[in-house]
């Protein structure tokens, strides 16, 4: 009978509070990932943006409280990406709901969408898509306000 190579003592010490300090990092960033502050359910809103009016358009999702503007210089267009938040949420241009998540079809609740909206030279805006999916192409911007 041939006994098995153990551990020396240092080694398994080691390896125990390797074990330790990652159970406890795990543990102080919230366990199941991400290590948010919870208020995200996970899912992603991607929006291609176009702004054709002659300012800058603020474009923010918000829940209980206002979501970080990003801002969108006229005559532009891009994607931009938001953390679709647990709570009911406005996507909001200059302020404006432009999508309400209290107005959606529920089918589209608890996954990642997609919209276009583009702001119009008179100040109103137009939603293409609102759909299930993560990716959508940048929209062009050559022809935008000439």
């Amino acid at each position: 009978m041939t006994a098995r190579p153990t551990l020396p003592a240092s080694r398994r010490t080691t390896t125990l509070a390797v074990v330790a300090i990652f159970g406890l990092v795990l543990a102080a960033c919230g366990g199941g990932g991400g290590g948010g502050n919870g208020d995200e359910s996970g899912f992603v809103l991607t929006v291609a943006i176009i702004n054709e009016t002659e300012g800058d358009l603020s474009v923010s999702l918000d829940s209980i409280e206002p979501g970080e503007p990003v801002v969108v210089a006229s005559c532009t267009a891009r994607v931009q990406a938001f953390d679709i938040p647990v709570d009911d949420w406005q996507l909001t241009y200059n302020g404006e709901p432009v999508i309400d998540s209290l107005e959606m079809d529920p089918n589209l609740f608890d996954r990642n969408l997609i919209a276009r909206i583009d702001a119009k030279p008179d100040g109103t805006f137009d939603q293409h898509t609102l759909a299930v999916g993560r990716n959508i192409g940048a929209p062009a911007a050559a022809g935008l306000c000439l």
